[in-house]
């Protein structure tokens, strides 16, 4: 089965997708349909709009706990921290890592975005040595940064970028040959299976082994505390 790691589309693909829904878009969480899932979180670009430049942490977790605790929701995020946005940076810190605490709380993986805020999202790892997987979508920066992030055991997640050959994410992609990593369509424009035929061309591996590798690493990162 084909793993769509991050999309904000639940339209039924062929795949399972594990659907983005922001806080700052509403608070229920949809009914699954077949082969969707759903990871829950508050974006940093809609912390403004929704209200939670004042919320505390207890006023987090009241809107947070029954809605990731939903059997649909397999995931917590899409969260994390973007230096290109107004929200101040301590503030988005804050969000985050009750993120963070909610994600081992629940028992469920991390979805991460991230924009020129890498040692940041490093040092939270540090500081926090969670138990839970934490997958940064979207990856397109260089292999220093890969291998920076890799380190400290953060996974990556690829998507649209590599069906460019000279875009960063198809030069990094290699390196997590032997590793764990994810695919991914988020806003769309490629279809899925579109990513997993760049990545296998990339990697010079069969559609299906490549398939199979990350539908196992899905199932490993989503139950292994079940």
């Amino acid at each position: 089965m084909l793993i769509d790691i991050h999309t904000h589309s639940s339209e039924s693909t062929g795949a399972f997708s594990v659907c983005s829904l922001s806080v700052g878009n509403g608070f229920s969480v949809p009914a699954a349909g077949s082969g969707v899932g759903f990871s829950v979180g508050l974006h940093p670009w809609d912390i403004a709009g929704c209200g939670a430049m004042q919320w505390d942490r207890h006023d987090f977790f009241c809107q947070m706990e029954s809605v990731v605790a939903n059997p649909s929701v397999c995931m917590v995020g899409e969260c994390g921290l973007d230096k290109y946005i107004s929200v101040p940076l301590d503030v988005q810190e804050a969000i985050f890592e009750w993120h963070i605490e909610l994600s081992e709380a629940c028992g469920k993986p991390l979805i991460v975005h991230c924009v020129r805020a890498f040692s940041e999202l490093i040092r939270f790892k540090k500081k926090h040595r969670p138990k839970q997987h934490w997958i940064l979508h979207g990856f397109a920066k260089n292999a220093n940064t890969a291998k920076m992030l890799m380190k400290e055991g953060i996974l990556l997640s690829f998507g649209k970028d590599l069906l460019s050959p000279t875009a960063q994410a198809a030069k990094v992609l290699p390196l997590l040959k032997n590793g764990m990593f994810f695919l991914e369509t988020d806003v769309g424009g490629v279809p899925i299976a579109g990513v997993y035929a760049a990545a296998a061309r990339i990697l010079e591996m069969d559609e299906n082994e490549l398939e199979n590798r990350i539908e196992r690493h899905f199932e490993h990162i989503i139950h292994r505390n079940t």
